[in-house]
């Protein structure tokens, strides 16, 4: 058993080494929601208007080198344990036939520990073992409490021998499965002005004792930020009677002077998580809370409920109204609408109260308790007073899914991101290649369904933030693992500026609005790199993540070169071109956990949003400062500098 567990942990060691290397809008007025409010009786008959029609998992085989690179590994340590010494390199012949029983059990235990494939080794080659689903999902319009799925699974098989042949696609959904690069159209003229770099003006910072991050913010119509703080008790003016965690939003000006600020929270944490400027200036913040002793309904507190919070554009509290059913409930995501209203997004278990008519209980097949409570990543449509709920969408699965961020363009299409550990019931055929997929959708302004694109693979990938592009269709930024590069959603060769760099690498795209897209590039270092945030900006995007880079300046750090880290995680902006081409790199580095949550921007402008406990590098002249514990949040200010 000892053995077998080096062996599985030199496999491990060996995917991080061995995953392929894959390598002005126009002003038009904002369309007004042209549909009427889903009716009641409708809503109640099942409501799941984003669903996979697809039945079967598609799963790509492993490449050829991550085969090899697994019996490679596998033949060292048994070979080894075998002579009594250590493991040592191993070259298989590529024979298949040459691998003992023994050798061959070992590579398929390794394989499926690793993976999750079922594979059996014979002389041909690899046999892959396939679950399918012939039912797909329970009825999205089945009553609370007495959702069935009824599922009849078969073996399908696919051989993989030891050939450079393709693999074969993820999935094919609306928009083709895997990610499709489109062709470059964009051209300027010679004499054009240039975006050379960007220029801090200002670092402001929150708080002084205790703990207070600054985690999200939105531009304002007169240039200024409004942003979220989490604050905990130990804040110098926390209101006294708010437990836990509360939230702050907070108003800059332009310049970045602090106008004025509102404290919100209760007898329970209170934590807000995104915050939008309606077309009116006013505020829409949404997030979670487990108190009781709101200006709005909620739950008895046992579970988390999602809050929504609207504020005038001078702090003036408007209303608070809850999201909330019998189960947990979290919102974690808003984006403004052309008509004046908005769209939350996030997860629930729930299926009743402000989530009635959503599916109760699905089936988890394969599993000892097979009914277990439907997870919901869903999506709101609400009037600027949320007052009315013009339509509701969810994708449903028997595990975790949540949506983590939202844009909507000028023509009023809604882009969602959606995080998933489910590759079940509406992920069917999307998901659930890896521990953690990703997956882009589209929706039309009255909450059609445009496209859905998997972001998945074989490993862990999500995408934590989107932005409207100028032009139409949506920037993104999120991240990848080590093992991503060559299977699922990154088949094919993207470019030279997406690669492999090693252990997490922060990822950058755009989504053209037909769901191709029109650039991809890695950002990051052989340390792991998430990335955070993304802003428009003028003649391009700011990206935002964390790095745990090498403090040594010798290390190859592709991204940072030569660019100094306080050390322990850092934060990170890179200023891009429209086209995702590199023009600045900005380090956020201190001795601590330095954290870069988010950016806001608006033409060539844009504000850093984060926390740290750090006193030098780039907080040396903050004030007030962390301490090396407690962290201070910060909007540091930026403009971009262009050529003539």
């Amino acid at each position: 058993m000892k053995e077998k567990r080096r062996i599985l942990a030199a496999v491990l060691a060996v995917f991080a080494v061995v995953a392929l290397f894959a390598a002005c809008q126009p002003k038009t007025e904002p369309p007004e929601v042209t549909a009427a409010p889903e009716d009641t009786a409708a809503v109640n008959q099942g409501w799941n208007g984003v669903v996979s029609t697809a039945s079967t998992i598609y799963r790509t085989p492993l490449s050829d080198q991550q085969v090899k690179g697994i019996i490679n590994t596998v033949l060292a340590q048994t070979r080894a344990a075998q002579s009594g010494g250590t493991a040592s390199a191993a070259s298989w012949d590529g024979s298949y036939a040459s691998l003992t029983q023994e050798e061959r059990r070992l590579v398929e235990e390794a394989i499926k520990e690793n993976t999750g494939y079922d594979v059996a080794v014979s002389d041909e080659g690899l046999t892959y073992l396939e679950t399918e689903s012939t039912t797909g999902k329970a009825d999205a319009g089945t009553q609370a409490g007495t959702a069935t799925a009824a599922t009849t699974t078969t073996k399908t098989t696919t051989t993989q021998k030891n050939s450079t042949a393709a693999s074969a696609p993820l999935v094919q959904t609306t928009g083709e499965g895997n990610l499709s690069l489109a062709t470059d159209t964009t051209a300027k003229s010679a004499d054009a002005p240039t975006l050379l770099s960007a220029k801090r003006v200002s670092l402001n910072t929150f708080g002084g004792k205790g703990h207070q991050r600054l985690v999200k913010g939105a531009s304002t119509a007169n240039g200024g930020y409004a942003v979220l703080a989490l604050v905990d008790s130990a804040a110098p003016d926390h209101p006294g009677g708010f437990v836990d965690y509360s939230t702050a939003i907070l108003q800059y000006s332009p310049a970045g002077k602090l106008e004025w600020k509102r404290y919100f929270g209760g007898n329970a944490f209170f934590e807000l998580a995104d915050i939008a400027i309606l077309k009116d200036g006013s505020i829409v913040a949404v997030g979670s809370t487990k108190a009781t002793n709101l200006d709005c309904a909620t739950s008895d507190g046992s579970n988390s409920d999602g809050v929504m919070i609207k504020l005038d554009s001078s702090g003036k509290l408007l209303w608070m109204k809850s999201v909330y059913g019998s189960k947990e409930d979290q919102l974690l995501s808003v984006a403004a609408t052309p008509d004046g209203g908005f769209l939350v997004g996030g997860t629930t278990t729930s299926a009743d109260q402000s989530f009635n008519g959503m599916t109760d209980y699905v089936d988890r097949a394969g599993s000892t308790v097979t009914r277990v409570v439907a997870h919901k990543a869903f999506l709101l449509k609400y009037d600027k007073d949320a007052s009315t709920v013009y339509w509701k969408r969810a994708m449903t699965g028997s595990r975790s899914c949540s949506v983590l961020a939202l844009a909507v363009d000028s023509a009023g299409d809604v882009y969602a991101s959606i995080r998933t550990y489910a590759g079940d019931y509406d992920f069917a055929g999307i998901a659930g290649m890896g521990y953690e997929d990703g997956v882009m959708m589209s929706l039309t302004k009255n909450g059609e369904t445009r496209w859905l694109k998997p972001f998945a693979s074989i490993s862990h990938e999500s995408i934590t933030a989107l932005v409207p592009a100028p032009g139409g269709g949506v920037a993104a930024v999120g991240y990848v693992g080590s093992a991503s590069y060559g299977s699922g959603s990154f088949q094919g060769n993207f470019g030279s500026s997406f690669g492999v760099f090693g252990g997490d690498d922060a990822v950058a795209l755009k989504y053209n609005s037909d769901g191709s897209v029109a650039w991809i590039r890695t950002i990051g270092d052989r340390s792991n790199d998430t990335g955070t945030g993304i802003a428009a900006v003028e003649g391009g995007y700011v990206v935002t993540g964390t790095s745990y880079a090498s403090v040594d300046p010798s290390t190859f750090r592709y991204d940072w070169l030569d660019q100094p880290f306080g050390g322990d995680q850092d934060g990170f902006a890179m200023l891009l071109k429209e086209n995702g081409g590199p023009v600045k790199f900005i380090p956020v580095d201190g001795a601590g956990k330095d954290n870069l949550y988010a950016v806001a921007g608006k033409g060539r402008n844009f504000a850093l949003i984060g926390s740290s406990p750090s006193e030098g590098g780039f907080f040396a002249d903050a004030n007030p400062k962390g301490s090396g514990y407690n962290h201070v949040g910060f909007l540091a200010l930026y403009q971009e500098q262009w050529s003539a």
